[in-house]
């Protein structure tokens, strides 16, 4: 069966470019973190790229499965903020952004409010852009939607399905053993800005909330109302 896929930045796309390339031969049994460190030129990078070609790209979507995976915005913000912006992340791409050294949360936060006032919404970087406006599942008819805070699982099931007829001790799975989350660290973050801060945050990313199922006012982790 052959996949087609949007990858969204911050929503386990590592993790799955390595499992496609995995199902179609193309890269050895390699942890996510090696498969991090490869060079760019090492990794069979024309599977990953964007369609140019119109009518190929109609053609993929009628006739391979499709899915793509969620996470819920807050979430997928302040993970995107840790990996790009914090000192530790030693990713400093972004850092000419305000001109200030490390960027705080509460910097980050104003700076996609700003520009989203001044009506540069659509154009912000692929990692906290809004969702939906990456993978327009209202335009598109995805065969398998899978949530991020339940990947492992979402994952299993997707992958069963595809090897069915592999054999048990053949078959490629998740290296994540659990559901991925990172609750914690969006409490603390959050709780460094205002609730109008919040407030228009909940409006840039209305959409990912409304279409994509999420409560803008908690996240649920196994049943359990955290923020």
């Amino acid at each position: 069966k052959k996949l087609y896929s949007c990858f969204l930045k911050k929503v386990a796309s590592t993790a799955w470019k390595l499992l496609f390339l995995r199902l179609g031969s193309h890269i050895g049994d390699i942890s996510i973190d090696d498969f991090r460190n490869l060079d760019y030129n090492d990794i069979p990078n024309t599977h990953f790229e964007q369609n140019v070609d119109e009518t190929l790209a109609w053609f993929r979507l009628r006739n391979y499965m499709t899915f793509f995976i969620t996470r819920h915005p807050f979430e997928r913000l302040v993970s995107a903020f840790n990996d790009k912006l914090t000192i530790k992340s030693l990713k400093y791409k972004y850092m000419r952004i305000l001109r200030t050294g490390e960027i705080s949360f509460v910097q980050f936060v104003r700076y996609i409010i700003k520009e989203y006032k001044e009506g540069r919404g659509d154009q912000l970087d692929v990692h906290w852009l809004p969702q939906v406006k990456l993978c327009h599942p209202c335009q598109l008819n995805y065969d398998y939607i899978m949530r991020f805070e339940t990947l492992a699982n979402d994952s299993s099931r997707l992958l069963e399905y595809l090897q069915w007829d592999r054999k048990e001790d053949s078959k490629i799975k998740l290296s994540v053993q659990k559901s991925a989350t990172q609750t914690e660290d969006t409490k603390v973050a959050f709780g460094q800005i205002s609730q109008d801060e919040i407030k228009i945050l909940k409006e840039i990313y209305k959409e990912d909330f409304t279409l994509l199922g999420y409560n803008p006012d908690l996240i649920v982790v196994d049943g359990k109302k955290t923020f």
